[in-house]
């Protein structure tokens, strides 16, 4: 242990926090890993060169007793696991301008799946939408693109769709992915 963390502890002897819980979640399922009893031994500060756009980059090393594992089915409530993942507290629930609920300006593709996605929703086989309220806003929002949706608009989607052809076979069509198709 090197001098200064030494001198650390001496001052603080009562640990600032006993864990640290890093959880991933995929299709449904999580893994958590508790890192017990930590310390930070080691925090280092990346160089800013105003000459540079980009980002700065700090790095920390974490030393611990053990590790926890724990997986389980992503639940959802006040005591859904992980912990704190299941309500809204920590997320932000405004809809995103790329939406129809957002009311952004939205693509010709993004506005043929708004319209899709409505007309499930009112057939009751979709899924896109929590309410008739919201559907309804998705609606109106749908309607006010669609007017403003010109001739330019629809050639320069047609470019799109060709030049991507051109480019990659059309292996982006479908997934997004370049040469990745399903």
């Amino acid at each position: 242990m090197n001098t200064s963390m030494f001198s650390w502890c001496k001052l603080f002897p009562d640990p600032f926090f006993t864990d640290i819980q890093i959880s991933q979640m995929t299709r449904h399922t999580y893994t958590t890993y508790t890192l017990v009893n930590p310390i930070i031994s080691d925090w280092k500060h990346g160089d800013v060169a105003y000459s540079e756009n980009s980002t700065v980059e700090n790095t920390m090393t974490v030393n611990y007793e053990a590790v926890w594992y724990e997986r389980g089915a992503v639940e959802a409530g006040e005591d859904g696991n992980p912990k704190n993942f299941g309500t809204n507290n920590h997320y932000d629930t405004i809809p995103s301008p790329n939406t129809l609920l957002g009311g952004g300006r939205l693509s010709l593709g993004q506005l043929l799946g708004g319209g899709v996605d409505l007309f499930n929703y009112a057939n009751g086989t979709g899924n896109a939408f929590n309410n008739p309220i919201a559907a309804g806003i998705a609606g109106i929002n749908l309607l006010n693109n669609v007017r403003n949706v010109g001739a330019g608009d629809i050639l320069g989607e047609g470019q799109a769709i060709l030049g991507d052809l051109a480019a990659n076979g059309g292996g982006s069509l479908v997934s997004g992915l370049t040469d990745v198709e399903f």
